[in-house]
């Protein structure tokens, strides 16, 4: 498996991040969409997690404690009145801090890391490996960050691109 598409990916994420997170307040990061759904602090938590599991997967650990981020594990409660949130700013470091130590994972991951089972069974079946996992995170990414970028024009904040 070629990872070098998704480690563009991967830096391509950063970019549309710097524009999404920019000028966010950790006020603001605590917005709840009023129609349901998680917040900006609840959104980069969460990606922050899947990141640094990512990370994890491919042998490498991120630079913050283990439990740091686990609030913002998928199916978590919403942080409905902020507590428990983590400074929105740090959690903006965080995210950046993750692009060069997971391009370079994913850059000498063997191939037999990537055939390994991963821990999470996307199919439900048990044929889920890290390279698939891997495949799938630029998805992920993008994903929440437009989920972001939204909640940045709900807020009345500059489009996150362009």
């Amino acid at each position: 498996m070629d990872l070098s598409t998704v480690i563009e990916q991967v830096q391509m994420s950063e970019g549309v991040a710097r524009g999404a997170l920019k000028d966010l307040t950790h006020e603001q990061s605590l917005f709840q969409p009023p129609d349901g759904g998680n917040c900006p602090n609840w959104i980069l938590g969460h990606l922050n997690l899947s990141r640094a599991t990512w990370l994890g997967m491919l042998g490498a650990k991120a630079p913050w404690a283990d439990d740091k981020y686990a609030r913002y594990n998928m199916g978590s409660e919403p942080l409905a009145d902020g507590s428990g949130a983590v400074d929105f700013a740090e959690m903006v470091n965080d995210f950046f801090a993750l692009t060069k130590p997971l391009s370079e994972a994913l850059a000498a991951a063997s191939p037999e890391t990537l055939a390994q089972s991963s821990p999470f069974d996307m199919k439900g079946d048990g044929s889920t490996t890290v390279g698939m996992m891997m495949s799938g995170m630029a998805f992920h990414d993008a994903y929440h960050l437009g989920q972001i970028a939204i909640l940045r024009r709900m807020l009345e904040l500059a489009p996150a691109v362009g």
